[in-house]
């Protein structure tokens, strides 16, 4: 072989590896996107479901406190039915 030709040789096989660490990066860095992206989505997921479930349970507790206030009046009216 000539000098010249190995080292286009030598030059051709380094650019090859430079391609090939810039490929594996951009893939890992396509991967990581995806996860963050996948994360997002989840958290976005539980915040609503979050703020379903405190509405729920505002409602539920809203219902109680109606019952307990007419339980009361009702045990109180049965206690004194003339209202004294």
């Amino acid at each position: 072989m000539h000098p010249d030709s190995s080292s286009l040789l030598a030059l051709a096989a380094f650019f090859a590896v430079l391609l090939v660490i810039a490929a594996i990066a951009d893939w890992r860095e396509a991967r990581a996107e995806r996860s963050e992206e996948e994360l997002d989505k989840a958290e976005r997921e539980l915040r609503l479901r979050i703020v379903t479930l405190a509405s729920q349970l505002s409602a539920e507790a809203h219902d109680a406190r109606k019952a307990l206030i007419r339980e009361s009046f009702l045990s109180a009216q049965r206690d004194d039915p003339h209202g004294r």
